[in-house]
């Protein structure tokens, strides 16, 4: 049986290659937006960081949200998952749950952000 890590690996590394045929152009967007988010959770917040991501216009990076958002609510299972991951992190959640929501976001960029280098930018 598969450990969290490997399936929040495998699930980031089936969005990642959806994103090959892209320019490199863009490729790098995506992991550049998937690397600095992580920085931005840090510093701001997952709300506020998930809701800045939201306003960016590039394809990219609205890329970036969709694919987290797929992984992340994989994995929780109590959360409610017909809303986005965006719609969770702002909704009067436990703290608790807002608490593993970040540090599952964490763990999911991390992945997007490593196959993002390795797959697309080289």
């Amino acid at each position: 049986m598969p450990t969290r890590d490997q399936e929040r690996a495998a699930i980031a590394f089936t969005c990642v290659t959806k994103r090959i045929g892209w320019s490199l152009t863009e490729c790098k967007e995506y992991t550049n937006m998937a690397r600095s988010a992580s920085a931005l959770i840090r510093a701001s917040g997952l709300a506020q960081a998930l809701e800045f991501i939201d306003t960016r216009s590039k394809n990219t990076q609205q890329a970036v949200l969709a694919d987290l958002g797929q992984i992340v609510l994989r994995h929780t299972n109590h959360l409610n998952k017909g809303q986005a991951l965006k719609t969770q992190s702002r909704n009067e959640v436990q703290l608790s749950n807002y608490m593993m929501l970040t540090r599952e976001t964490l763990a999911c960029l991390q992945w997007l952000a490593r196959f993002g280098k390795s797959v697309l930018e080289d």
